[in-house]
């Protein structure tokens, strides 16, 4: 298991960066949120082990078009915040799935979306927004052992979701896989078990 830690636990006292759910003080390292510590290098982070996702600039994320305007789109990007996608050139429906970029959040939480490309013929598997890492493995990893054993194709949103395009029984499949991951996010190992799991399910399938 990984180490976890609450709010204002020391996490080092080493000459390490802080990056995200970290903070100095008096020269250590504490944790600002209840997560896992996670070390790059010379930076650490903590990793938040719930939450909903909060849109920050350049994320990538899939939405799903939620109210039509005259000026635009409001979007379900799975946050307490809805997306704006001006109208320009490409029109959607209610209901439509998307990837797109947060292009700008205001001060008010306001976030403007860009770069839209429509997602069609897969389905959205939604897990929690801070799993997503985990999802996508060091240096794509995991990603890429769901990909070569399924032959599906992922789009995965920093929000917490995940576009599978894939045929049903294999779509099926890879959604089993990802709600494992989410559930045993913290475990090591977890990319072996998830490909010996995958290569388990394709066999039932008769892929």
């Amino acid at each position: 298991m990984r180490e976890i830690v609450i709010p204002g636990e020391e996490i080092s006292d080493k000459n390490l960066k802080v990056g995200e759910g970290s903070y100095i003080k008096e020269g250590k390292v504490y944790s600002s949120v209840y997560g896992m510590v996670s070390v790059t290098g010379n930076t650490v982070r903590v990793v938040p082990l719930h939450g909903k996702y909060i849109p920050k600039r350049g994320d990538q994320v899939i939405g799903i078009a939620k109210t039509l305007t005259f000026k635009g789109i409001f979007v379900d990007i799975n946050s307490p915040y809805d997306g704006f996608l001006p109208l320009e050139r490409i029109r959607y429906h209610v209901g439509d799935v998307m990837l797109a970029d947060v292009a700008r959040v205001s001060n008010v939480n306001e976030v403007t979306l860009d770069r839209p490309k429509r997602l069609s013929e897969g389905r959205v598997v939604e897990i929690q927004p801070t799993k997503i890492p985990r999802v996508i493995g060091r240096k794509g990893s995991m990603l890429r052992v769901i990909r070569e054993v399924t032959g599906s194709y992922l789009t995965v949103g920093r929000n917490g979701r995940i576009f599978v395009k894939a045929d049903d029984d294999i779509a099926r499949v890879v959604e089993e896989a990802l709600k494992m991951i989410e559930k045993e996010a913290l475990s090591y190992g977890l990319t072996a078990r998830v490909k010996e799991f995958l290569e388990s399910r394709m066999k039932e399938e008769g892929k």
